[in-house]
């Protein structure tokens, strides 16, 4: 009922302990969403169904390709993966998403999918955003995004063509349209690449957001393992993903469906999932949904279960709200002192314990527990695929 923690070095048994827990907790006919950032967690079987984000270069034997379409996202995410560097970009994007949002509600404002604005007289666009203004606001990116990056130029104008003509946009802005050209240009480059293709040019595949709820309505189902071993690690896409899928949790979470039957949200490689990261549009984009659910998921019957070999690069309040550890082999000042401020138990003698633990042993720790337990974790029914190329042999 806590938020849970497994952390150690590679080859100290961290995925081994994750894998026990699920495979227990799926005994107990509870529900686990495990996020599988490398794919290692394949072998597991039992009432389990496996997906996969992106797309695989050979087939996959019971695993379903699933998307998570930029429609699915929200604006906050499509800024996150765009990275714009200039308030003038970001004030430019948001435009020129609302003026394609207003294109499906209101065709007849745009010229082949886009609506140009140098020298057009606003009233036409002012009265159709007033009547669909709650469309239009919505976080949901309901356009078509192709015909973004020609849209950001063409927000490019003046704000008014002249003082007695202000109810019409003047003429094309140089200045601002040379600050986005370095936007318009990712934007293009980025809809080329087949590596976001199950995001910005999603197939047929299933939905990811359809799948989550079916699996959670499905009795026979315990666990859903999403893998994103074939998602690129560029533009942030993983954590961007993760806290998509997160931040559809914790929406469910908070309508009450995870009260009947609570719901674990696994993270194997959390380091590689949950945003670090700061910049400045940080603050007014924030990747916020694991942070949200640390502090007040466990109220609502969803809890995390981090896995992890850097907690010292997990952030800190997420970390914080960590109410049991299970600790293997640390090495890095910087990871045992991360634990020690997330757990708050960690003597000296314990410190000096944690670089010599065996692979499988590890130290059982948190608020339940007024000293630390020394324990080795029972060999789970299905290993991970963490073992690595034979080097003696080879």
């Amino acid at each position: 009922g806590r938020h849970c923690a497994v952390v150690g070095t590679s080859g100290s048994g961290k995925s081994w302990t994750t894998a026990r827990l699920i495979e227990q907790c799926a005994a107990h006919h509870a529900k686990i969403i495990l996020l599988d950032p490398s794919g290692e967690y394949s072998p597991l079987q039992g009432p389990i169904r496996h997906v996969h984000l992106g797309t695989s270069p050979f087939p996959m034997p019971n695993c379903d390709e699933a998307s998570l379409p930029y429609y699915e996202l929200t604006e906050a995410d499509l800024v996150a993966i765009l990275r714009p560097t200039t308030a003038t970009q970001v004030t430019k994007l948001r435009a020129a998403m609302r003026s394609l949002k207003l294109l499906q509600y209101d065709s007849r404002l745009g010229v082949d999918g886009n609506l140009p604005k140098a020298h057009r007289l606003k009233t036409p666009y002012e009265l159709a955003f007033g009547e669909y203004r709650e469309e239009v606001s919505s976080p949901e990116n309901r356009f078509i995004i192709t015909n973004l990056a020609m849209q950001i130029g063409l927000e490019c104008v003046d704000p008014i063509r002249s003082h007695t003509e202000s109810n019409y946009w003047g003429g094309m802005n140089a200045a601002d349209h040379n600050d986005c050209v370095p936007l318009i240009a990712t934007l293009e480059d980025l809809l080329q690449t087949n590596e976001l293709q199950c995001l910005l040019r999603p197939s047929d595949a299933l939905s990811l957001i359809s799948t989550i709820e079916s699996f959670l309505r499905d009795p026979a189902l315990s666990v859903l393992r999403i893998s994103c071993e074939h998602l690129p690690s560029i533009n942030r896409v993983r954590e961007i993903m993760a806290n998509a899928i997160a931040r559809h949790l914790l929406g469910m979470a908070r309508e009450g469906q995870f009260k009947p039957t609570p719901l674990i949200l696994a993270v194997d490689e959390a380091h590689q999932m949950l945003p670090k990261t700061t910049s400045h549009l940080s603050l007014e984009y924030p990747l916020e949904a694991f942070n949200v659910i640390a502090k007040e998921g466990r109220k609502y019957g969803l809890t995390l279960c981090l896995a992890t070999q850097r907690p010292g690069d997990i952030p800190d309040d997420v970390l914080g709200q960590v109410g049991t550890f299970l600790v293997h082999r640390l090495v890095s000042d910087a990871d045992r002192g991360a634990i020690e401020r997330a757990s708050g138990n960690v003597s000296e003698a314990l410190r000096t314990r944690l670089p010599l633990l065996g692979p499988g042993e590890a130290f059982l720790m948190g608020v339940d527990f007024q000293t630390p337990l020394r324990m080795l974790v029972a060999r789970p029914s299905f290993p991970p695929r963490s073992d690595g190329p034979d080097y003696q042999n080879s």
